[in-house]
């Protein structure tokens, strides 16, 4: 259970970074 909660929130900063990154990329698009 702990390395699956591990790999998870790992994969949510991933993907918060990833979205942040993406949301500054097309925000000004909008």
């Amino acid at each position: 259970m702990g390395l699956f909660t591990i790999a998870a929130s790992g994969h949510w900063l991933y993907a918060a970074r990833w979205r942040a990154d993406y949301i500054q990329r097309v925000f000004p698009y909008l």
